[in-house]
């Protein structure tokens, strides 16, 4: 295999574009994927806790709602008149059979398609218990639940209007309130409404994109609901101890968020696989560029490579012509650009005018040296392009070099007869020869050759 000095130019120069490509298009494509994971990111964050903040918003005013339905519906359906009046029936009394019916068709009549909660129970203050009527296989389950809960101290006594959330083990949440029998008002018992499931807030089409969860705690830090989530999963298990323990469950798993409105505590979660998933989509699309980018690099460093060497590839079919024998060989060399042509017209030797530098300056010995700065800061003082050569070489070669190799118009000789008499001594380029003058006379004559372009 040929080490890379062996290799021909054209190969060098193809190698070396693409190097340089693939290197421009790794890092361009390098820092754009970064900033499109990063900016992925931060906007799932940001919509976890937009959707975090309005879900809670939403939560409570359903959740108010729902309290103000079910005491209206209590009034309206008769709810609490019936069992005021089934507070005075035994079962064997005359009329009981009659006045319990009417309760549980007061109660079914609670439960229509306007409400959000799809089964009510209620306790009357002696300790008998009346439901809806349910259709189901699980209606005797909920049945007992209801029952269960409304005899339990904390939620069997009077809470004189104010109304408490429960969840229980099997996932339900219930709405428990006092009831109170109007002319004249009697508190006659306790009721308990289920809630149906996403009833009080529904993530909707964010549960689909974001793939998130809500936790829901009361202002005792218990869990109250939640959505997202799936019943089995031990995160809902580890946040019936709180808030707290919530976050601390949530551990590596998900990214948190956490917001608090009117007495509610919302906790966002959001699976840190989601966003994993983002950033490995985001860094399979930039590989993806990446390549792409590679391949249209790829064929532009060979198009490049190929139209630059062309010239050096003539050049070298010239040469191999000449050393064969071929002396009336002619090497068709030509540029394309302004600068290349200007070059070409004046084979180097631009015009006074047109010359990157117009002057230069250049000193016999270092004694002359100070002089030598004056007139070097005169001319540059008038606009002229000068440049001030301050080497210790001999003086023959820094005009060779300066008229040969440089090919500068004039070139300003600085030495003791000139620094002693204030002159100087002028060699121009086109005729080879050295005039001396003073530096005014120098410069009224350079400005005039500007002026007319000559």
């Amino acid at each position: 295999m040929k080490r890379f000095k062996d290799w021909s130019f054209q190969n060098k120069l193809f190698f070396v574009n693409l190097l340089i490509v693939l290197l421009v298009v790794f890092a361009i494509t390098t820092v754009m994927t970064q900033t499109a994971a990063r900016l992925a990111t931060n906007s799932n964050f940001a919509s976890l806790n937009l959707v975090t903040e309005q879900a809670l918003i939403n939560f409570s005013t359903s959740t108010a709602s729902v309290q103000s339905h079910l005491y209206t519906t209590s009034v309206s359906c008769g709810t609490a008149q019936q069992m005021k009046s089934m507070l005075s029936k035994s079962p064997d009394s005359i009329g009981y059979p009659e006045a319990r019916q009417a309760l549980i068709l007061a109660l079914s009549r609670m439960v229509d398609t306007g409400a959000d909660y799809d089964y009510v129970t209620v306790r009357l203050e002696d300790g008998r218990c009346f439901s809806s009527d349910i259709i189901g296989t699980q209606a005797a389950g909920v049945s007992k639940e209801a029952e269960q809960l409304l005899s339990q101290p904390e939620y069997s006594q009077k809470q004189y209007g104010r109304a408490q959330w429960v969840r229980t083990g099997t996932g339900n949440l219930f709405l428990l309130r006092d009831v109170y029998a109007t002319s004249p008002l009697k508190y006659v018992g306790r009721i308990a409404a289920r809630i149906r499931k996403n009833a009080l807030v529904d993530l909707g089409q964010y549960n689909q994109t974001l793939h998130c969860g809500l936790l829901f705690f009361d202002e005792h830090d218990t869990l109250v609901s939640s959505v997202g989530l799936d019943e089995s999963d031990d995160l809902l298990l580890l946040a019936k101890a709180g808030v707290a323990s919530a976050l601390a469950a949530a551990g590596k798993n998900y990214t948190t968020c956490t917001r608090t409105y009117e007495g509610w505590q919302a906790v966002g979660l959001l699976p840190i696989s989601v966003v994993n998933e983002v950033r490995h989509a985001t860094l399979r699309s930039g590989v993806l560029v990446a390549l792409l980018g590679a391949l249209c690099g790829l064929i532009v460093a060979r198009v490049m490579g190929h139209r630059m060497s062309r010239q050096v590839r003539e050049l070298v079919t010239c040469m191999n012509q000449v050393a064969g024998g071929d002396l009336s060989v002619v090497m068709p060399i030509e540029s394309h650009d302004d600068i290349g042509i200007l070059t070409e017209h004046f084979a180097g030797k631009f015009p006074t005018w047109l010359a990157p530098v117009q002057v230069k300056v250049l000193l016999v010995s270092q004694k002359s040296e100070e002089y030598g700065k004056e007139i070097y800061e005169k001319l540059k003082a008038e606009g002229i392009r000068v440049e001030f050569d301050n080497r210790n070489e001999k003086i023959g070669y820094m005009i060779r070099e300066a008229r040969q190799v440089d090919r500068v118009p004039y070139m300003i000789i600085i030495g003791e007869q000139e620094v002693q008499n204030g002159t100087i001594s002028v060699r121009d380029r086109a005729t080879d020869k050295t005039e001396t003058m003073s530096a005014e006379t120098f410069l009224e004559k350079l400005h005039k050759e500007i002026k007319e372009r000559t």
